[in-house]
């Protein structure tokens, strides 16, 4: 698997550089949006033995009457999402971890090939018109943001989120998941997808604590 520019800096010229990635989408519109999930109906599915490879989009109505995803407040995914935008870009989100550093990575390059596991088994969801961003779709991002902190103090300083302002809305990825109760909680291997109300109830992005520095 390809890992590339990894999100957590040790320098101001290679936080610029993550953050000049993410700015590709200031003035744009996004187009289409894909969800990349663990596979578990495949999962279960599987015969003893069988091999699993590569990504499956996901279109049976009975999957999408209940995606692993989905809840109250947030979407929560396994591995991360593309966007693809008004310019003709496609930008990845996706989670990385490496001892006391872990972070989100904001690329202008897609999750295939390369930021995926080739033999791994990932169900791919067309979350354009059924998921958090869908009214939102065709509207003119005005600015992103990425959030930097020390996950530890001997940690490196890590982008844990990104905020994705569309003028009279914004969304906001971080990492995170859902715990036993359907809350959102931190989570070093799940991107979580909320919106202005909820980051501010849960205190994540701009509304939770302010940058570190370098």
């Amino acid at each position: 698997m390809e890992r590339g520019p990894l999100p957590w800096v040790t320098t101001g010229v290679e936080r610029r550089e993550r953050e000049e990635h993410a700015s590709a989408l200031v003035g744009a519109h996004v187009v289409s949006v894909r969800y990349f999930d663990i596979d578990y109906r495949r999962l279960q599915n599987a015969t003893d033995g069988e091999v699993l490879r590569g990504g499956r989009l996901v279109t049976a109505s009975d999957e999408w009457s209940n995606p692993p995803w989905l809840w109250p407040d947030f979407d929560a995914l396994d591995y991360g999402l593309e966007l693809d935008t008004s310019t003709g870009k496609t930008l990845s989100v996706i989670w990385e971890q490496a001892g006391v550093n872990d972070g989100i990575t904001m690329r202008q390059k897609s999750l295939r090939p390369g930021r995926l596991v080739a033999d791994g088994a990932f169900a791919i969801w067309d979350a354009t018109e059924r998921s958090r961003w869908t009214p939102l779709i065709a509207q003119k991002v005005t600015a992103v943001q990425l959030l930097w902190h020390r996950m530890e103090s001997s940690a490196d300083l890590c982008c844990d989120g990104v905020t994705i302002d569309f003028g009279s809305d914004a969304l906001h990825l971080t990492l995170g998941d859902a715990d036993g109760h359907g809350k959102s909680v931190g989570s070093s291997d799940n991107v979580a997808v909320l919106s202005e109300d909820a980051a501010r109830q849960y205190r994540v992005g701009p509304h939770g604590p302010p940058n570190d520095v370098l």
